[in-house]
């Protein structure tokens, strides 16, 4: 086996939490990695569990409030900033963050200003529905080209369309914002446990991954069957010290369940499926880890072929040695 990859002195501290189920070594198998998903990994899921309890919670001010455009205010930056936050999970870098911020806010500004075009351009169709409604006095939002004055009156538009269904349901609307309040409250021990269950073990012939949440399921993929590896690190990975490692496999039998597929494809009658080692320290070494494994044991296995049909071949060597020896033997005795 080759020096540079060498076991972790420290492997009986890293293997403390191991439990038989886990997995069972395999004859001539070692373990040479193991290794946790670091709790700010899942620093966004507790920030859109944060932002859904305080939207909660500014939703229940708001139905118990005057029902004014700068009350609503709060709830739909809060809204914003947690669709943003969860939408796009997976930021490379700074500019790419604020390039996406500048592109959906001009995108929210386009949508503003068509649908006060549109409102003022239908203005007629607007008010005989909204006397319909019983909103006879209502004022029709009026097109402006400047864009806090514009969205000021579509809020406000929207709030008076809204505003008796909401006084009528206020007290069901305020229990389903203390839901949100209790829901957020339950998700930040469930991910704190989440992340504690999930565990890699990284051997000469396999990567093994345990998830230990309510149920337990091991993951099993093998090292030949490995074709690609690649590390990644996003700007909260950088920031925070953590990264993934994906591992493209192939499948001939089908696609099973993989930890976090990213990507089926069919090449050959071969399913090529990627699943990923996440929120794990130092993804550059562990991918340059499981590539030096990989190499290793496909040349132990290619050269325990060569050995074996060396073997072959001595064996029909001597078997015919012997033959001719038998055949020299009979010709002597005639």
């Amino acid at each position: 086996m080759s020096k540079e990859v060498k076991i972790p002195e420290n492997i009986r501290e890293l293997t403390r939490g191991y439990i038989p189920i886990d997995f069972k070594l395999m004859p001539e198998e070692e373990i040479y990695s193991v290794l946790k998903m670091k709790l700010s990994s899942k620093i966004r899921d507790f920030i859109v569990v944060l932002l859904i309890g305080l939207l909660g919670y500014s939703l229940y001010i708001f139905f118990n409030s005057k029902l004014s455009v700068y009350d609503a205010l709060p709830p739909i930056i809060i809204f914003l900033t947690t669709y943003f936050i969860w939408h796009y999970r997976i930021t490379r870098d700074i500019k790419h963050l604020f390039w996406n911020i500048l592109k959906y806010s001009f995108y929210l500004l386009l949508i503003g200003y068509g649908i006060s075009f549109l409102a003022s351009y239908l203005k007629t169709i607007l008010e005989a529905f909204t006397s319909t409604l019983g909103l006879e006095n209502l004022p029709t939002p009026k097109f402006s080209l400047n864009p806090v004055e514009n969205t000021y009156a579509l809020i406000e538009y929207i709030l008076d369309l809204l505003r008796g269904y909401i006084i009528r349901y206020r007290d069901i609307l305020g229990y389903g914002s203390i839901a949100l309040v209790i829901i957020a409250l339950i998700a930040i021990p469930l991910i704190y446990f989440y992340v504690r269950g999930r565990r890699y073990y990284i051997t000469n012939k396999r990567v093994i991954v345990r998830q230990k949440f309510g149920t337990i399921q091991v993951t099993t993929l093998p090292i030949d069957g490995i074709i690609e590896v690649t590390a990644f690190q996003g700007l909260f990975g950088r920031i925070f010290k953590y990264g993934d490692v994906i591992i493209s496999m192939t499948s001939g039998s089908g696609v099973l369940r993989s930890l976090t597929p990213e990507d089926k494809s069919i090449s050959s009658g071969l399913y090529r499926v990627k699943r990923k080692i996440e929120g794990i320290e130092n993804p550059w070494e562990v991918k340059d880890l499981i590539i030096k494994l990989r190499e290793e044991y496909i040349e132990a296995q290619y050269l325990k072929r060569i050995e074996e049909e060396l073997k072959a071949i001595r064996r029909e060597i001597k078997r015919e040695e012997i033959e001719e020896d038998v055949e020299e033997e009979e010709d002597r005795e005639e």
